[in-house]
């Protein structure tokens, strides 16, 4: 056989096995949305199913309660939950670290039911014989002007993981004071450095480099990114930060 006549039988192979291919999935993805709308306000998109679980985590997340919900599956909820807070008050923080652990949860819930974070807060459901998605710990960061509150999260090692981000805010010269607050740790960082300009944010993409480096050497991986602390300045900039873990591997 000549070199011309392998060459087309090649390609006829590969077009015969494109041919082949199915035109369609054997079913169809579902797509879903969740936002935050506001200071106070959550709008779902998903099936009814999955609406009626949410509220659930909605009502047991927020100690502050529903003030309303309607027919377009909007949820108004009592206080400002992300009403631009900048952790002031006590309030303020309750307030701020709830709105996180509500969506943290809600975040959990979706993933363990099958549904994929894919775009922002966009989702789409894997088909029901798809096998289950590992088990997985969460840890969220905030930046705000001056703070970045670091760790929440059940795990009780921890506490190795807070050294080592403290180690990296030291190396910038950025690290003040850290404490625990409202059952989790809060870095207090030097000069605002969340609202500079110029050399100074430079430092700051610097440092999220870093912790982003640390945090996958300690297995941790980045699931969403979200804008929580508007104020109600819907197009502002991701604030929260959520990783997750293998459940079980430790730091």
């Amino acid at each position: 056989m000549s070199m011309i006549q392998r060459s087309l039988l090649r390609m006829s192979q590969q077009v015969t096995a494109v041919i082949n291919l199915p035109l369609q999935p054997s079913e169809p993805s579902i797509f879903a949305s969740l936002s935050l709308h506001g200071q106070d306000r959550i709008r779902l998109q998903f099936p009814d199913d999955i609406i009626s679980d949410i509220r659930s985590i909605i009502s047991a997340a927020w100690e502050f309660g529903i003030t309303s919900s309607d027919e377009a599956y909007r949820y108004e909820l009592k206080g400002r939950p992300f009403g631009g807070h900048h952790f002031l008050t006590s309030h303020e923080k309750t307030e701020a670290v709830q709105a996180r652990r509500l969506v943290r949860d809600i975040l959990a819930f979706l993933y363990i039911r099958s549904w994929q974070l894919i775009y922002e807060l966009i989702f789409r459901r894997f088909p029901p014989d798809a096998p289950p998605l590992p088990a997985v710990e969460w840890i969220r960061v905030i930046n705000d002007a001056e703070k970045m509150d670091g760790v929440d999260t059940d795990a009780d090692y921890i506490g190795a993981a807070i050294a080592k981000m403290r180690d990296v805010f030291q190396s910038l010269d950025l690290f003040e004071k850290g404490e625990w607050d409202n059952d989790c740790y809060e870095f207090r960082l030097r000069n605002r450095p969340f609202i500079q300009r110029g050399v100074e944010a430079n430092k700051v993409r610097l440092m999220n480099l870093r912790l982003v480096e640390l945090l996958d050497e300690l297995g941790w991986t980045s699931h969403a990114t979200v804008c929580q602390n508007s104020g109600g300045d819907e197009c502002g900039m991701p604030d929260t930060w959520y990783f997750v873990k293998p459940k079980g591997s430790g730091v």
